[in-house]
């Protein structure tokens, strides 16, 4: 099963490498040292009649002053290997300098030998480059169900070094060679830096977060992002990293029982210059969003008087209705307590919807003649969920045919119609014994606003947000399905009782959901950019293109931070680059 796919492209590879190095990686390693070193030179004379014998030069304590390699880059190879480089330049190595020997001294008649030292010293040779690179391997270990990233090798380094023998050094009665041959010993102590543990000191954290990042509502609703059917792939031309995610949902621990959907296909990578990421969203995973919040009752709506939904009062007062509706007279001193209960969670399904966005109208504007245009201001905002119902309008507000075809087709896009069926029940709340009235309700709702955010319950969380907009042309069907006032003579009121008391709360409830949102698979300490984020709803997926940035999810958002707007489908994004439609 997969019901969500990504792809990195190489500019998403970059951004992560160049993160990985110059903001998680150094300050591990900063710490690093370069392992002790033994040097052994050959015997050499000190004077006319004196050498040096079995000179040992132990390097200890070791440290570097002022290193900081810096980020050169990463080049893709074959099976998802990466090799980054690393330079560091102008920086001090530190070691303590123990040397031993043995003097001799030598007459024309016998030879005496001295054994000398420990002579202590220290030793800071000045470091102007050191480069290498290191190799990545990104896999999925089936084992345990985990991402990792490990580190496959280290190249050799490359070491320029400049540093003046201790004063007191042996080697400095001795020939310009062993001055060079022990500062060429101290120099390949540096090649051997263990940049290895650094590596993967970091890396098991970072890849584990990103199952954290499906934990939607803490302890109850969670987003498993496992590797799917897909699996981990590379682009045949190795410019990026192809994922397929289950993308399971759990309430409680007990999955999501929805079918399964086909298999999401992988996108490709975005090329170089694009977005750091591609992903592609099925409708199980939004599916999933309203099961769960449908069984933890999130969904269910109570509106009482002085609900902030409510803008007049009177809608919740029996005598507003009394007037019409005799059975309720000898109520008309009490008010009304609407509870809505959904009866099964909202469907989500792929479909042609016309919806006249700003830039819909915008473009027509510019398209048809100006009485026309006058004629279809009303269309502003609506969405349509069947061509019909839009030349219907059209001819209702008396356009000419020629133009019916040119004003439906330019609204027509994909989107996702959700479906629903509630009850809701019109409780009399001081009466005795509280008489309802009660109806059930299918409604149909598109989605809209597609955009990207954090989610409202954790703002750690990263997801794909929509809103609710109801269909035009298509209003709810409501029926009578019972009442314990007496003689209750309104079954056919549902629809004024529903518009003036229920629908603005109902739709802020869903709305409310929609603004959680569907959780993605980010890592610890990265954030999608909403801001320049391009949502486009395809064939059975959404569509989106993003870039990613570095945030600090130890620390939460500021209240009133910005987070992204849809664009729509023929707007500029403030850049100049054209996004993505966002429906």
């Amino acid at each position: 099963m997969q019901a969500l796919t990504l792809a990195i492209g190489p500019e998403g590879v970059k951004f992560f490498t160049q993160w990985l190095v110059n903001e998680s990686l150094m300050p591990k390693l900063q710490q690093l040292k370069p392992p002790g070193r033994t040097i052994k030179l050959p015997n050499f004379d000190t004077g006319a009649s004196t050498r040096c014998r079995n000179l040992q030069i132990v390097l200890s304590n070791s440290r570097l002053d002022d290193f900081r390699p810096g980020y050169q880059g990463v080049t893709q190879g074959k099976g998802g290997k990466f090799s980054v480089g690393l330079k560091a330049v102008n920086f001090r190595a530190s070691y303590n300098w123990r040397e031993t020997w043995q003097q001799e001294r030598c007459t024309p008649h016998m030879c005496y030998y001295d054994d000398m030292g420990p002579d202590d010293y220290q030793y800071r040779p000045l470091v102007d480059s050191l480069d290498t690179s290191v190799t990545l391997g990104f896999q999925y270990r089936s084992e345990t169900n985990t991402y990792d990233v490990t580190c496959d090798g280290v190249g050799t380094p490359t070491v320029n070094s400049n540093g003046d023998i201790p004063g007191g050094s042996i080697l400095n009665s001795g020939r310009d060679c062993y001055h060079n041959q022990a500062k060429d010993e101290a120099a390949n102590a540096l090649k051997n830096i263990d940049f290895t543990s650094a590596l993967n000191g970091v890396m098991p954290r970072l890849i584990k977060s990103i199952a954290a990042s499906g934990e939607l509502v803490p302890g109850l609703i969670t987003y498993d992002f496992a590797v799917g059917d897909s699996g981990v792939t590379f682009p045949d031309n190795d410019q990026g990293i192809r994922i397929g995610v289950t993308g399971r949902v759990a309430y409680q621990g007990t999955w999501y029982p929805g079918k399964e959907p086909p298999n999401l296909p992988v996108p490709t990578p975005p090329g170089a210059g694009g977005k750091h990421l591609r992903a592609y969203v099925s409708d199980y995973e939004i599916n999933a969003l309203h099961w769960a919040y449908f069984n933890a009752k999130r969904l269910n709506r109570v509106v009482k008087p002085g609900d902030p939904s409510i803008t007049n009062p009177d809608v919740l007062k029996v005598q507003t209705y009394a007037r019409k509706l005799l059975s309720l007279k000898c109520y008309d001193w009490c008010t009304f307590r609407v509870e809505v209960t959904p009866l099964i969670a909202p469907v989500a399904a792929f479909q042609k919807v016309w919806h006249y966005t700003k830039a819909v109208m915008d473009a027509l504007a510019t398209q048809l003649p100006e009485d026309v245009v006058k004629r279809i201001q009303g269309l502003g905002g609506e969405v349509f969920a069947e061509r019909k119902t839009v030349i219907d309008r059209l001819t209702r507000s008396k356009v000419p045919a020629e133009y019916h075809s040119k004003i439906a087709d330019t609204a027509e896009t994909m989107g996702m119609v959700v479906s629903q069926d509630v009850r809701f029940k019109m409780v009399i709340q001081e009466a005795d014994d509280e008489p309802h009235i009660t109806f059930r309700m299918k409604r149909t709702n598109c989605l809209v606003d597609l955009g990207l955010g954090r989610g409202t319950d954790d703002s750690r969380i990263q997801t794909m947000k929509y809103r609710f907009h109801r269909v035009s042309e298509k209003p709810p069907q409501i029926s009578f399905e019972s009442s314990t006032v007496p003689d209750f003579e309104g079954q056919d009121f549902g629809g004024d009782f529903w518009d003036y008391t229920g629908e603005t709360a109902y739709v802020q409830t869903l709305n409310m959901m929609g603004q959680n949102g569907v959780p993605l698979p980010i890592m610890d300490g990265f954030g999608f950019r909403f801001n320049d984020a391009g949502l486009r709803i395809q064939t059975g997926y959404v569509e989106i293109e993003s870039n990613i940035e570095f945030v600090s999810r130890r620390v939460r958002p500021a209240p009133g931070s910005t987070e992204s707007r849809p664009v729509p489908a023929t707007a500029e994004a403030p850049s100049g680059d054209r996004e993505l439609v966002a429906v």
